[in-house]
């Protein structure tokens, strides 16, 4: 049993003959992937008993990698639960479709698309893949029109005195004539919070937090 009242964390594991046959994790659950294989394949755990509550990273008295516990994965282990998605066809996603981003991941796998319990071993996964070319702090565009992300077409509105969605358009060097109906509304959300009583709010772009869509 592992127990630190400060940071909330509590693991407790059940062996029997050099196995686990059962795991109880509050707080911290990066490893539980790692335990549940072990328990899955039936591991006799015997040479790493002494340090086996402490996950992968100390696995063997080996010093602390906070990529271990997906690293130690074999493709068949499970990383979300909530869909039944293992590490393999996460691994396999990213790098025949190119996959850079945690959006990106969830859309073509649904790995961290339902409880997100699991985001922190898929954003490890795709760092263990990607390298440094995984970037989770890169701007998400607002949608395929543009490669600017929402606070940096707020922030552009306003510092460019941006009254219209066709001047920010134009101004913004869009890559569509019309926008689609993700970034219309959006934009047209943008401008009425920005320049009440100047810009005049376009009926046919507006959307709710549950659906959006443009009418035309």
């Amino acid at each position: 049993m592992l127990r630190d009242a400060a940071r909330g964390v509590y693991k407790r594991l059940v062996l029997a003959d050099n196995r686990i046959i059962g795991a109880v994790m509050y707080g911290e659950t990066a490893d539980g992937s790692w335990f549940f294989n072990h328990l899955k394949e039936k591991t006799d755990i015997a040479e790493i008993r002494d340090t086996l509550i402490f996950g992968p990273a100390f696995a063997g008295g080996a010093a602390a990698d906070p990529l271990a516990a997906v690293a130690a994965l074999p493709n068949d282990g499970e990383i979300c639960g909530c869909n039944g998605v293992c590490k393999g066809k996460i691994v396999e996603a990213i790098k025949v479709k190119g996959l850079k981003t945690l959006d990106d991941v969830r859309a073509h796998t649904k790995a961290s698309s339902s409880c997100g319990t699991c985001t922190g071993l898929v954003e490890q996964l795709m760092k263990l893949t990607l390298g440094d070319a995984y970037n989770p702090a890169a701007v998400q565009p607002m949608c395929g029109c543009t490669d600017f992300g929402h606070d940096d077409v707020r922030r552009m509105i306003v510092a460019k005195g941006l009254k219209s969605i066709p001047a920010v358009m134009q101004d913004l060097q869009w890559k569509t004539s019309g926008g689609c109906a993700k970034c219309r509304p959006a934009l047209n959300y943008y401008l009425v919070c920005t320049w009440p009583g100047e810009y005049e709010d376009d009926n046919q772009c507006r959307g709710t937090a549950r659906h959006r869509r443009c009418r035309r």
